[in-house]
């Protein structure tokens, strides 16, 4: 990612926090995807931006 959060919707990244859906689909995924790596900021915001986008389908 380049860095550049100017244009997220901080509304609606912290409803996607608060909901315990998430912390469910965040927890599965981390389980899969992470090898014991360090989540940084940039992959933290990707997995919500991954998750808000499988939601809207």
């Amino acid at each position: 990612m380049d860095n550049n959060y100017s244009g997220m919707d901080y509304e609606q990244m912290n409803a996607t926090l608060a909901n315990p859906e998430f912390a469910n689909w965040y927890y599965s995924k981390m389980s899969e995807d992470n090898d014991g790596e360090t989540v940084d900021i940039d992959h933290f915001v990707k997995m919500i931006q991954e998750y808000s986008q499988t939601q809207l389908k």
